[in-house]
């Protein structure tokens, strides 16, 4: 009897080593994988893994080595594994995206953020980076679905409405991509470049008389922005049939946009002889 207590203890003492065995070669895995000695983690993951099966972090922390030494497909099958031991761990699916990603495989990279969403909807970050790939798929309606959730989720996210300022112009939709980018002057009313933005889809509209003041006001902001005299410079050409002397101011401009590096080269040769 006493044997038999003797062994039932031994056999619950040595799984508790292996638990701690393996639990420690994890936390030497990891500090291996923060120290940038990649394969060296990897073996006490390997280690770890052998020891306790189910040991999810282990899986992600050996997939996060494998990426480090662009072994793509071995840290996916790392990254299936710890999904299908802890679906609910939202970084399993980040990292899984970001390698999709990284192996130019965008479509399944999107999927990945989708079932963040679905397992969390108010995860902001999950909305943001499907849009800039939907961006990148061109598929620029669904990524403007998605900067408008990641702004009801974040009203005041200025790279939000940054971004969406690209979409908008992307699908014409240029009175939403003024409002966005006057929202940015809203959140930072030192943003030269949000007046840059604004003025220059008012004069792509044709709206010169509004896109005028917005170049003054980014050049109020910072008397060296090329773009904003270039573009002030266009829109002065532009009014040209209603006062004579803008001609004057569009060449002034475009000469101040030389010296801060636009090439200006062809307008300047065209109408300022």
């Amino acid at each position: 009897m006493k044997k038999i207590f003797f062994l039932i203890i031994f056999v619950f003492w040595q799984g508790l080593t292996w638990a701690q065995t393996a639990d420690e070669l994890f936390k030497n895995g990891t500090q291996k994988l923060d120290k940038s000695d990649f394969s060296l983690a990897i073996v006490d993951f390997d280690k770890a893994i052998e020891l306790k099966p189910e040991f999810a972090d282990a899986y992600f922390n050996r997939a996060r080595a494998k990426i480090n030494l662009r072994f793509y497909s071995g840290a996916l099958a790392d990254l299936e594994k710890a999904i299908e031991l802890n679906p609910k761990k939202l970084d399993y699916y980040y990292t899984q995206a970001f390698t999709y990603n990284m192996t130019g495989r965008r479509e399944a990279a999107v999927e990945e953020y989708t079932k963040i969403i679905a397992i969390k909807p108010d995860e902001v970050e999950a909305y943001r980076a499907r849009a800039v790939l939907y961006n990148n798929l061109q598929q620029y309606r669904s990524a403007f679905v998605d900067y408008n959730k990641v702004i009801e989720l974040k009203p005041n996210d200025a790279d939000a409405y940054f971004n969406r300022v690209s979409v908008n112009l992307k699908i014409k939709n240029f009175q939403g991509a003024i409002n966005d980018c006057g929202k940015l002057i809203e959140l930072n009313p030192k943003n030269g470049d949000a007046y840059v933005n604004r003025g220059s889809i008012w004069y792509t509209v044709k709206e010169y008389a509004k896109a005028l003041p917005d170049f003054d006001k980014a050049l109020e902001i910072n008397d060296k922005d090329g773009e904003a005299y270039f573009y002030r410079g266009l829109t002065y050409k532009e009014l040209v049939s209603k006062d004579p002397a803008n001609k004057q101011k569009a060449c002034e401009d475009w000469k101040k946009a030389k010296e801060f590096g636009i090439d200006v080269e062809k307008l300047l040769t065209e109408n300022c002889k």
